[in-house]
């Protein structure tokens, strides 16, 4: 679940973007911009209260905050940097085309055709 969380934000942003937005560039500046400070705070905020437990003495609570800034780093990580790219270059661009799974499958049908 955490790893998946920040995605999902930002995925929600982009197909949620005004109608106006009718460019893949600017849905994806958009979710940026709307959901990109709060996911940057609350990996930090998560990435500090895990890091707290490097402190412990105990070996279970030093690998499980090992576990836990591994997971908020991979995910933010992949959160803004490939997110974005994918949705720039493979995202629906329009307003209501993000439901419509027709040219989809026209591009596998073709793919399958010799």
């Amino acid at each position: 679940g955490l790893s998946v969380d920040y995605c999902v934000h930002l995925a929600n942003a982009y197909v949620e973007a005004p109608v106006w937005m009718t460019t893949r560039e600017r849905r994806t500046q958009h979710a940026l911009m709307i959901m990109g400070v709060s996911i940057t705070a609350s990996a930090i905020t998560t990435i500090i209260s895990g890091s707290i437990l490097w402190l412990c003495i105990l070996k279970f609570f030093s690998k499980f905050a090992f576990l836990i800034t591994a997971t908020i780093v991979s995910s933010f990580l992949w959160s803004v940097l490939f997110l974005p790219a994918a949705l720039v270059v493979f995202g629906p661009p329009g307003a209501d085309s993000w439901s419509n799974l027709k040219p989809m499958f026209r591009r596998a049908a073709g793919c399958f055709k010799r």
